[in-house]
């Protein structure tokens, strides 16, 4: 694949007054997959979809290396044939009545690809996707699977410089895409792949990109590694967006030059922590998250810093997990408790939140 960078800037797109991407800013380098993650209506698809060329922007720029493929102070809008991007749907697009050789050959044969050029491609990218078995197969014969990597082969045959994906694993179950996602992380092993990812699936896009775009409301909230977004979130929105977090409240409290929360509990216990991007917020109570995973919880006699004490109030087993509401002084809180662990409802737990873990905001929208 050509190499090159991806750059977005000031990209807008209005339907009336409505405006559903709102000057975004984006760069995309060589080899780097970035995923564009939001709820529906964010402007994640209409991003992707201007990317492509399947939607004219209301103003801004779009460039791949030194070539426009938007420009609305040049007035350059260049057609989708004209991008060289290979594009993975949600549908996957193919023909039944093709084989799965004809389906890949399709893109080369519209290209004017010499017969033995498409034949060395097309084998080449299905020994890639391990398929070469299946060439002769008509697409009916296919799992969802299979006819997922067939639409991704057919859209790496012709070496495009771009690759877009627009929630190409929607559609499948969830083992079939725990699957895909393993896959697509091995073919990146073995082709140097610059690419957008548009998914509303947060396990997608942070084991599959590279970086992550969070966009709500067609403005970006948070754009960084899956580990930074995730672990150090720039907003609530981002926060609860992805994944669980576990909420408790209280009132900020200085000791010994460092910021902590006590809560509203029986004991007035006080938790220490970090602010989220402020050092002195105005609001004098206070909301705590931390993530589950890093809870540890405690035997009934253990103390330390940081140990809150909770009572089960409701219980729900659910496999993998228990659901439950504890209760901390006057707030309930949802909780996942471990089901390795024999629960009961009106039971005392105790659990130690790490300070490096807990995070504290605002307690304001």
């Amino acid at each position: 694949m050509t190499d090159g960078t991806l750059s977005i800037r000031r990209l807008s797109k209005r339907f009336g007054a409505f405006a559903a991407v709102e000057s975004l800013n984006l760069a995309i380098e060589h080899g780097e997959i970035m995923a564009i993650l939001g709820p529906s209506g964010c402007g994640k698809t209409t991003t992707l979809r201007m990317v492509a060329g399947l939607e004219r922007p209301t103003e801004g720029g779009i460039r791949f290396g030194d070539k426009h493929f938007v420009s609305s102070r040049q007035r350059i809008d260049l057609p989708p044939e004209q991008r060289n991007i290979g594009m993975v749907f949600q549908s996957y697009a193919l023909w039944p009545h093709m084989t799965v050789f004809e389906n890949i050959a399709y893109p080369l044969k519209l290209r004017s690809y010499a017969r033995a050029e498409i034949e060395v491609r097309v084998k080449r990218v299905l020994e890639l996707i391990n398929l070469a078995h299946l060439a002769e197969r008509t697409i009916p014969q296919l799992s969802g699977g299979q006819q997922q990597r067939i639409a991704l082969a057919r859209a790496l045959v012709y070496e495009p410089s771009l690759m877009l994906f627009d929630e190409p694993f929607s559609n499948l179950d969830t083992q079939l895409r725990e699957q895909m996602r393993l896959e697509l992380k091995s073919l990146r092993r073995k082709v140097t792949m610059t690419g957008l990812f548009v998914t509303h699936d947060q396990v997608e896009a942070l084991s599959l990109a590279d970086r992550v775009a969070i966009m709500r409301n067609g403005k970006l909230e948070q754009v960084g590694t899956p580990r930074e977004v995730y672990r150090t979130p720039a907003s609530k929105f981002v926060r609860d967006f992805l994944g669980r977090a576990i909420k408790l409240y209280g009132h900020r409290q200085e000791r010994n030059g460092q910021y902590g929360v006590r809560l509203s509990d029986e004991a007035g216990t006080l938790i220490l922590g970090q602010f989220a991007g402020l050092d002195r917020p105005a609001s004098d109570r206070i909301e705590l998250s931390i993530r589950p995973e890093f809870v540890t919880w405690l035997d009934e006699s253990e103390t330390r810093e940081n140990c809150v004490v909770a009572t089960i109030e409701d219980l729900l087993f659910a496999g993998e997990h228990c659901e439950a509401r504890l209760r901390i002084g006057s707030d309930t809180v949802l909780f996942a408790l471990p089901s390795n662990r024999n629960w009961a409802e009106g039971q005392k737990v105790r659990f130690h939140l790490p300070p490096e873990a807990v995070s504290f905001w605002p307690d304001e929208d």
